[in-house]
């Protein structure tokens, strides 16, 4: 079974537990997880101290025009350096600094604190849009943030009611498969599920760097033409089939009825129906419930579907699932999903802090 669902835009967001729940600011990471204090340390650093941002930068990119190539710690030195990351132009440099480097033969030697750097400079200074740009190309800026970076991406844009972005840090999670520890797998269902059910978010730009038709028609003559390749990962570039699929992967190691009812929607908004069908029998064979807000909203991706026997076939699917005893269960599915990530930061910050601060001192 196969196909995709072709909604209407009215469809795109839920209808469920959403308005007094959405308007809430999401506090799942204490103040102590940022390591602020030792983080500002850096700057008592004399080697770091004393480097003048602008004659710096300026001195980086003149050797980059010259050489075709700028030093990996020169750049960690810079990114280190910046204080005050609302300061104009600093995102431009930022951007600019990490995409030479990242064509230079010294991007095999970038450094771990360099990631971080980067990230906390674009996320204190709310540059949301160049940060997206540069996690979603990881080939042209060679940005990999760990696990720890991506909890306080997701936390911090979650607070921010920025959804979207919060969406796009769990997918880059799906994208590199790897999910992490129990935190991160939960911050990453809560980044998705509050996208999908959030009526106000910002747009999900496209950052592919757009190919510009050449004037002339040009031919090239060769051996033979490759079938075009769609590998259903790297490929993907609709929000809902990127979000449907971080949600279907990570919600298994999530688990419980947050876990069962969210990789059902996952698998809906990817549109990937035999998995669905799959995930709605195996629930009602081994007698485990979901919310039935999920079961609402699944029903409505369905009335999309264009092909009539698939269907009619998960309409079946999910009426057995709602005539098994206990197959569907009224759960306030946000508020489940908060207690989620609140108990799984309070076992993870006291070491997650502890590794922060060794890693930063």
């Amino acid at each position: 079974m196969a196909g995709r669902a072709l909604r209407p835009v009215v469809l795109h967001r839920l209808l469920f537990c959403r308005n007094a729940q959405l308007q809430k600011s999401r506090h799942f990471l204490s103040a102590n997880y940022r390591c602020d204090e030792t983080w500002n340390k850096r700057l008592e650093n004399p080697l770091v101290s004393s480097i003048n941002l602008g004659d710096f930068y300026y001195d980086l990119n003149q050797k980059y025009r010259h050489e075709g190539k700028v030093s990996a710690i020169d750049v960690d030195l810079f990114m280190n350096r910046i204080d005050d990351p609302n300061a104009e132009g600093v995102a431009e440099e930022v951007e600019e600094l990490v995409r030479h480097l990242r064509r230079s033969p010294e991007t095999a030697n970038t450094l771990e604190s360099t990631h971080y750097a980067v990230v906390r400079a674009l996320l204190d200074g709310g540059h949301t849009s160049v940060l997206m740009q540069l996690l979603t190309q990881p080939m042209m800026y060679g940005l990999f943030p760990d696990h720890l970076t991506c909890n306080l991406l997701m936390h911090t844009f979650l607070q921010r009611k920025e959804y979207t972005a919060a969406a796009r840090v769990a997918s880059y999670l799906m994208l590199q498969e790897d999910f992490g520890p129990h935190l991160t797998q939960a911050l990453a269902l809560a980044s998705c599920y509050y996208y999908i059910t959030s009526e106000d978010n910002q747009p999900w730009e496209d950052y592919t760097p757009k190919v510009e038709e050449p004037k002339e028609e040009v031919k090239i003559r060769v051996k033979f033409l490759r079938n075009p390749y769609y590998d259903d990962h790297f490929d993907l570039k609709e929000p809902d089939h990127l979000v449907g699929k971080t949600l279907a992967w990570a919600s298994p190691l999530v688990g419980g009825l947050v876990g069962r009812s969210c990789e059902v929607l996952g698998w809906a908004l990817y549109g990937k129906w035999d998995e669905l069908e799959a995930a709605l029998d195996r629930l009602r064979t081994g007698k485990e419930h979901i919310a039935a807000s999920v079961v609402s909203h699944v029903k409505s991706l369905i009335e999309g579907v264009e092909d009539g026997q698939v269907c009619e076939q998960l309409i079946s699917a999910l009426a057995r699932l709602e005539a098994a005893d206990s197959g569907v269960v009224e759960q306030d599915l946000s508020s489940a999903i908060t207690q989620l990530v609140q108990e799984a930061a309070k076992e993870a910050e006291p070491l997650d802090i502890k590794i922060q601060v060794l890693y930063l001192c």
